[in-house]
Order: C-alpha cells, then structure tokens, then sequence
C-alpha cells in the first residue's frame, strides 16, 4: 500500500502542491490583512526632501531682501490642462 501511495504522491505532487499551495496562501493573506493593523500615509521622503530645499532657498533669498516670483507650489506656470494651452479662438469661452 505504501509503495502505490508513494508512486501516487511523486507522480501527481506537481498537480497537487500548486492548488494547495495556492489555497493556504490565499487564507494566510486574508488573516494576515485582517488583523494587520494600518500604516499612517506619511509624505514620501522625495517630497519631504523637496520641500525642505524650497524652503531653504526662500529662506536665503529673504534674507539677501530679492524678491520671489510666486511660490512653486502654486503653479501659476503651469496651465490648466492640454485643452486650455493652445485653444483655437472658436473654442474659447468668452469672458
């Protein structure tokens, strides 16, 4: 009986394995996220660093008394959207 369970087992391990191993990882992962508790959304360092360097220049810039064009986070350069950049004169809204 054992040498036939054996033959069985090498035979169709490949076909057995990956749905079981598929099923075990699917509950492990909904317990695991069930009682995870969630991260706070921090600000990526990117940002962080970003920030602290606008910073900076606006700070040295004060100091030296120059005048700052509007700050970059504005984005008063930036236009709207690719519709508003180039608009045909027939498309414009009037005013």
């Amino acid at each position: 009986m054992w040498p036939l369970l054996m033959q069985f087992a090498r035979t169709y391990a490949p076909y057995i394995t990956l749905p079981v191993a598929t099923i075990i990882g699917f509950i492990g992962y909904n317990i695991e996220s069930h009682y995870r508790t969630q991260q706070p959304n921090r600000p990526s360092v990117e940002i962080l660093r970003d920030e602290r360097v606008v910073n900076k220049i606006v700070q040295e810039t004060q100091q030296e008394g120059k005048v700052l064009p509007d700050p970059l986070n504005k984005k008063t350069f930036v236009p709207d959207s690719i519709f508003t950049k180039n608009l045909s004169p027939g498309l414009q809204k009037p005013s």
